[in-house]
C-alpha cells in the first residue's frame, strides 16, 4: 500500500479542497505556443531541435507554461494524481508534452 501523501512520486501535488475549484472555469481553455520556425533559425538548429523523449529542460520546451492542472469536467471529480500539458504548433505539426502523475511501485 502507497503512502496516503505519495512521497515516492516526485510531481505529487494535493489539490485544492473541492470548494475552490469554481464551477466557472470549466471547460478549461489551453494555449499552443508557435514553436520557432526552423526555417527562420536554420543558424541555430540545436535550440529549435524537437526530440521525442519527455525531457521538458530543453531549449525548445523551457519557454513555454505548463497548463493548469486537469480536471474531470464530465464528473467534477477532481483526478487524484496530476495530470498537466505544454503543447507547441508549427506548419506540419502539433507537439503535445504530457506529464501524467502515477503510482510509483
Amino acid at each position: 500500500m502507497m503512502p496516503s501523501n505519495n512521497s515516492l512520486d516526485p510531481h505529487f501535488r494535493p489539490l485544492p479542497p473541492q470548494s475552490t475549484i469554481s464551477d466557472s472555469i470549466y471547460p478549461q481553455h489551453y494555449i499552443a505556443y508557435r514553436a520557432p520556425s526552423r526555417q527562420d533559425d536554420a543558424s541555430a538548429p540545436s535550440s529549435t531541435a524537437v526530440y521525442i523523449d519527455g525531457d521538458f529542460d530543453k531549449p525548445f520546451w523551457q519557454s513555454v507554461p505548463w497548463t493548469q492542472d486537469f480536471v474531470d469536467i464530465a464528473t467534477n471529480v477532481r483526478p487524484k494524481f496530476r495530470t498537466r500539458v505544454k503543447m507547441r504548433w508549427d506548419d506540419e505539426f502539433l507537439y503535445v508534452g504530457e506529464l501524467l502523475s502515477d503510482v510509483v511501485g
